[in-house]
């Protein structure tokens, strides 16, 4: 087994704290040491410690089991050290070079209040990764020429993650392609040749992971609305709403600035609560280039139980607007989320995020929106849809494997 401790891409690296295996200098390749940086001992590689939500009845026998979670993962590596040129003249070139003497090469790698990436390099060629600080560092100088070392890593995240066998920056992510829902196969009756439509109902997704994890999701716009469920777990996430019937205003007149002097309201709309309120944004067109609008509107109740606009005042007037143009009401639970093309979209189940251009736009998540999670051990099946046809066709996930133990 070797470990390597980093944040430099290549494994072999030796700006990287390398642990058990032979040291090459970064930019000569020269050989610095066979192995003065033995690995002795490790801990902390099984099952995360449990955090266990326990107590006893009072009044009555027995306790409790409220909830489980797993703590932080706590690594500990202890070793030897052998100090191969600790009595040489080290006056000259090689006196800047950490990387020959065996203390200083391990502490300097090793610095406070910086995460780094902890690759871990078993036998039979599977490779491991973590993320974590250096919380303790004990080197005991015992002798001039050899001594024991004490790593203690602090992993907030407690899984392990499965990485390409040679430890390469990156390889414990994989992705997918995400199609948006829609109909396939061809309209009958028809007409030769056949226009078959391509796409599906749901993407699958192999997870072999030991662990429950929670993916990335990244759309490229245009897309208005867009939606995900997990046709295993039931768990659907959804990004602004619509309503079916909004309000709609119509701009009467301008001035010189496209400041809206003059509207009425050209559809009453229909929501299931009153939305009447001051400053209520008023959603353009994508094509336009009018902004800054907002409306004091008034509604009233039919017998139906729907609320529908009665009045609408403009008390923001904004600017850019043309006459004949027609504005949405953004009503507080009727917002749509609209990506013109060239934006992105990143939503991270994990960290709990919603990114546009990596501005946090968490505001637009549905009520009972859930965090989806990718089910251990087998084929996950997700769908993606969103609003308008016109919107992409495709998204992207991506995941890890994240393992208890190892």
């Amino acid at each position: 087994m070797k470990i390597v401790i980093g944040n430099y891409p290549s494994p072999t690296d030796s700006r990287n704290l390398i642990l058990n295996e032979a040291i090459f200098h970064y930019r000569t390749r020269q050989k610095l040491s066979d192995n003065f940086a033995i690995i002795t001992k490790i801990q902390g590689l099984e099952t995360p410690p449990y955090r266990n939500g326990t107590g006893d009845w009072s009044g009555a026998d027995g306790g409790y089991l409220s909830a489980q979670f797993y703590g932080a993962r706590v690594i500990t590596i202890n070793g030897v050290y052998l100090e191969h040129e600790a009595l040489c003249d080290v006056s000259e070139e090689i006196a800047s070079e950490y990387d020959r003497i065996a203390r200083l090469y391990i502490r300097s790698r090793l610095p406070i209040r910086e995460k780094q990436q902890i690759r871990i390099f078993l036998n039979n060629g599977l490779t491991y990764t973590s993320e974590g600080y250096c919380t303790d560092l004990k080197m005991d100088y015992n002798r001039v020429t050899d001594g024991e070392y004490q790593i203690t890593l602090y992993c907030p995240d407690p899984m392990l993650y499965l990485a390409a066998s040679d430890g390469t920056q990156g390889s414990e992510w994989y992705e997918a392609t995400l199609y948006k829902e829609k109909s396939v196969g061809y309209v009958n009756p028809y007409e030769l040749p056949v226009a078959w439509g391509t796409g599906g109902r749901s993407t699958s997704v192999d997870y072999m992971g030991d662990y429950a994890y929670y993916p990335q999701i990244v759309i490229q716009g245009p897309v208005t609305n867009p939606a995900l469920m997990s046709t295993d777990t039931g768990q659907v996430f959804s990004l602004g709403a619509s309503a079916e019937n909004p309000t709609i205003v119509e701009i009467l007149a301008v001035d010189e600035n496209g400041a809206i002097t003059d509207s009425r309201i050209h559809t009453a709309g229909a929501y299931g609560t009153n939305e009447a309120g001051v400053n209520l944004g008023l959603l353009a067109d994508s094509t336009s280039e009018g902004y800054g609008a907002t409306a004091n509107v008034t509604m009233a109740q039919n017998n139906e139980g729907n609320w529908y606009a009665t009045s609408v005042i403009i008390v923001n007037a904004g600017q850019g607007y043309t006459v004949g143009e027609l504005l949405t009401l953004r009503a507080p639970d009727y917002i749509p989320l609209v990506l013109s093309a060239g934006q992105s979209l990143t939503i991270d189940m994990a960290e709990r995020t919603v990114l546009v251009d990596g501005v946090s736009r968490s505001y637009y998540i549905n009520a009972g929106s859930e965090w989806i999670n990718l089910v251990p051990q087998q084929i996950n099946h997700i769908v993606f849809t969103s609003a308008e046809d016109e919107d992409t066709k495709t998204a992207i996930i991506r995941w890890r494997l994240a393992h208890q133990g190892i």
